[in-house]
């Protein structure tokens, strides 16, 4: 009795159990280095999208598969913040289109702007070399609360790890390492070391979700990719899409009555610099990485903002003015979609465009492809 007594003290049982926490945790780790690594397998069909923790992480092969099965497919990948997530938009219908040969894969998301990509493209350098990518820039990150770097943001799509460690060259550094300097400069210590960690569990659990999973059930590696589909049907040509939506459209205002909150809105702030120089880091990233890279220069909604405050939207087309002066500075192919700012029905709210709009957008980009 008093062997076990004294074996079940609290304090022996509290021993015991840091004892066969870290013999568990070191079990793991070197487990870990005995798992080789899974290197998937080459795909000939294009990925439409891929998982957003696994482009954070640069999971491996996905990532590199990801970017070959659109280079192969002489495909585009449609880069794009929230308002290229909106159900039927203009990807969808340049994939639907019989007249068009390449298809298009999408990465988008809100505050998804093009700085967060600079750490996983040069990443993935060896991967993305000849990809083309059509970038979509919304003027709304132009407006006085999104004009900045937001750390949520890059939180969410940016490996702190996979940046740090980068290895910029001098060079480098001055033609597109500033955003990333700008986020660094938003971090302190505890959040470092906060995401060194995150990105050393996801180290460890990859050997034992991934690599051990997949060597167990390599059929299931192909399962966890969305294809784009072969056309079924020409749904660029889908006649409900080529006028706008009447029903619940309130064209005064070029929104959807549903739509109630209207004083998410705020004016550009025309005195900030990040988004230029946001953009002219992420050009000089793919020439330098041999990304054929096309901007979309959006459309806004001139409409909604004239009955919301008449006086700021003289500062929408002078920031447009500035965005296509520095396309052209730097010599980059542009689709200018500015003119379907005054169309009504284009908008669903004060930023995001409508599926007509998403038509009339997707028409520009047919254009384009067709006289290239």
């Amino acid at each position: 009795m008093k062997l076990i007594s004294s074996f079940y003290k609290t304090s022996s049982l509290a021993k015991n159990g840091v004892f066969i926490l870290i013999v568990s945790a070191l079990i793991l780790i070197i487990g870990a280095l005995f798992i080789p690594n899974f290197e998937g397998k080459a795909t000939h069909k294009q990925i439409y999208n891929l998982n957003g923790f696994t482009l954070k992480f640069n999971d491996d092969p996905e990532t590199s598969t990801f970017f070959q099965s659109i280079i192969k497919n002489d495909g585009y990948l449609c880069l794009g913040t929230s308002e290229s997530t909106t159900p039927v938009n203009y990807f969808d219908f340049l994939n639907n289109d019989v007249e068009i040969a390449p298809r298009f894969s999408v990465l988008a998301g809100a505050g998804r702007t093009c700085g967060v990509y600079i750490p996983l493209l040069y990443s993935q350098k060896e991967s993305v070399k000849g990809l083309k990518i059509i970038y979509y820039i919304n003027p709304a990150y132009w407006r006085s609360n999104l004009c900045e770097l937001d750390k949520s943001y890059w939180d969410r799509y940016t490996n702190y790890t996979l940046a740090k460690n980068l290895n910029l060259s001098e060079n480098e550094q001055v033609n597109f390492g500033k955003p990333i300097e700008t986020y660094f400069e938003t971090l302190n210590t505890f959040e470092k070391s906060t995401h060194t960690i995150e990105s050393g569990l996801r180290s460890l659990r990859k050997s034992y979700f991934h690599d051990l999973y997949y060597h167990l059930n390599p059929e299931k590696y192909d399962e966890q990719f969305l294809y784009i589909h072969d056309r079924k049907n020409n749904l660029g040509e889908n006649k409900q899409f080529q006028t706008p939506k009447i029903e619940g459209y309130d064209t005064t205002w070029n929104i959807l009555s549903s739509f109630q909150e209207k004083h998410w809105y705020k004016s550009i702030d025309e005195e900030q610099d990040f988004r230029y120089e946001e953009l002219s880091a992420f050009i000089h990233l793919c020439k330098s990485l041999e990304i054929e890279a096309t901007f979309i220069v959006a459309p806004y909604n001139d409409r909604f903002i004239r009955q919301y405050d008449p006086s700021s939207i003289y500062a929408y087309p002078k920031t447009m003015s500035k965005i296509k002066a520095l396309l052209n500075q730097e010599k980059v192919p542009y689709i200018d979609a500015t003119d379907i700012s005054t169309i009504n029905g284009t908008f669903d709210d004060h930023q995001h465009h409508s599926s007509y709009g998403a038509y009339l957008i997707y028409h520009k980009i047919k254009n384009y492809l067709n006289h290239e």
